[in-house]
């Protein structure tokens, strides 16, 4: 359970961007700092405290405590006489403070900031109006896997000069339990007292959240729960020691296949692009470090060399079946080479068939009985803690599991529920026997037409859509012989078949 109570400012949906542009990356009492061209001046460090590179949480302190703790909890908060109605410090309140304490104290000390604590007196914790500043001032793109890493988070870049850092989803501690709402949403201490909260137990915060409808706010939280601190300083204190930059270099298996473009030379820190294109007959397989897109955003903190592996490339047949989207259809699905061929079954989420569809046998699930369940606890793709450990939120595939997209290759997808609404409704759905094979026959506005197969008394398609009420289900067609045709939810580890899609201009 979040301990939040207040959400002072809700800002707007997810932004796009950053671009290519160089920046300084210079150092403070040994610590790396990144200039965004904010108003205020204010340097924001590239790391939050207690981690070594960008996307490492760091460790976790309770407002107004410098050193980690194995207890997060009020009968352990250092400015609490072993109770939250018995404060000694940052009190505002005497309902709240130790026998009447209060102090009117609205801003972390320097003696009480983990920042300045732990990495010396130019450094200190942001102030509110200084997240405030950050968000307004900068954009906001979400990533689910930063420079490859795996690691879910934010990357800021400035509106002004294009630099950027990188905020990862490092969730809190609460109590001796472990981690909670990691991969899914991070909360960041400022040095600011919740002063306009009715009761003085919480610190401001930044929370930043995969879900869109969160997205970035300022927030509070209990003082005494552990979040992360992303340490600020002030334009006077920089030292002007050593500026970096790194060189990306990008090469091709065959340059007879395709070129790749984003190579050179940049500063530490900023957001770039990479491409891989292929020539007519052929595609892009992987990158060389097994990343599977062939457009990709990274962010350099290192020289970084790359090859994109391209292969021949004899192309799937699709049909222009005239929807609005312009949406194409394959003819076939994975693993059948004719229309009325049921091809390979996958569970979803897995890109190769096998020999038993289970939850002991699916890719994402585990069996820990930790949730006391006996059958699922999913590892991916979850939007409920009920349903398994990891609760990520994620609701589409990603490339690097959509069945589509790695046999295919990446031109070639799963639809989306959506996308198998469309074909339900801007099409008319015959059943038909060809071969010998019942099945219906899809036929578009323009009167072109695709075959869907059954080939049991009814079948179900996958698409890449999590049920997100249910995780534990996907979203599919669900086709039988009665005449019935339309969108339903099927059991993860089922193996079902797949027609794959893909955009017009691919």
């Amino acid at each position: 359970m979040k301990h939040k109570v207040l959400s002072l400012l809700l800002f707007g949906a997810m932004l796009v961007g950053f671009c290519a542009c160089e920046e300084p990356i210079d150092f403070v009492n040994g610590h790396e700092y990144v200039d965004l061209g904010l108003t205020s001046g204010t340097l924001w460090a590239t790391c939050n405290v207690g981690a070594t590179n960008p996307e490492d949480a760091g460790d976790y302190f309770a407002w107004g405590e410098t050193t980690p703790s194995t207890n997060y909890a009020w009968e352990n908060y250092k400015w609490a006489n072993g109770s939250r109605t018995k404060l000694t410090k940052y009190c505002n309140k005497a309902k709240c403070g130790n026998e009447g304490y209060t102090d009117e104290l609205v801003t972390l000390e320097a003696a009480d900031d983990a920042a300045t604590a732990n990495w010396g007196d130019k450094w200190r914790m942001p102030t509110i109006i200084e997240f405030s500043e950050l968000r307004y001032e900068c954009d906001w793109f979400w990533t689910d896997n930063y420079n490859n890493t795996g690691v879910n988070g934010y990357i800021v870049t400035s509106k002004k000069n294009g630099n950027s850092i990188f905020l990862p989803t490092a969730g809190y501690r609460g109590g001796t339990n472990g981690l909670t709402d990691v991969g899914s949403v991070g909360y960041y201490w400022s040095s600011s007292f919740g002063t306009n909260v009715s009761i003085p137990l919480y610190g401001q915060t930044l929370s930043i959240d995969i879900n869109p409808d969160n997205g970035v706010q300022l927030d509070v939280f209990q003082r005494c729960a552990g979040l992360s601190v992303r340490p600020v300083c002030s334009a006077g204190s920089a030292s002007g020691e050593t500026k970096q930059t790194y060189d990306i270099t990008l090469d091709v298996n065959d340059s007879n296949m395709g070129y790749v473009s984003g190579a050179g030379t940049y500063k530490k820190n900023v957001g770039i692009t990479i491409q891989a294109t292929a020539y007519d007959g052929y595609r892009f397989v992987r990158w060389s470090d097994g990343n599977t897109e062939h457009s990709r955003m990274i962010v350099v903190m290192k020289d970084i060399t790359l090859t994109a592996i391209f292969e021949e490339h004899n192309d799937y047949e699709y049909v222009d079946l005239g929807l609005t989207s312009g949406l194409l259809w394959a003819t076939c699905n994975i693993g059948a080479t004719y229309p009325e061929g049921f091809g390979e079954r996958f569970a979803w989420g897995e890109t190769a068939p096998k020999t038993e569809y289970s939850w002991s046998t699916y890719v994402y699930n585990t069996y820990d009985y930790i949730y006391g369940r006996d059958d699922y606890n999913l590892t991916k793709y979850n939007t409920n803690g009920r349903y398994g450990p990891v609760v990520d939120k994620k609701t589409t595939l990603e490339a690097s599991d959509d069945a589509a997209t790695v046999n295919w290759g990446w031109s070639w997808r799963m639809p989306t529920k959506a996308e198998q609404d469309e074909l339900l409704t801007e099409c008319t759905w015959m059943r038909k026997i060809v071969n010998g094979i019942n099945g219906y026959c899809v036929t578009g506005k323009n009167g072109n037409a695709i075959f869907l197969p059954i080939e049991d008394t009814y079948d179900y398609y996958w698409s890449s859509s999590l049920y997100e009420s249910s995780p534990d289900c996907a979203y599919g067609f669900l086709l039988a012989p009665e005449d019935l045709h339309e969108q339903s939810a099927s059991k993860r580890h089922y193996g079902l078949p797949i027609r794959p899609v893909r955009s017009p201009q691919q």
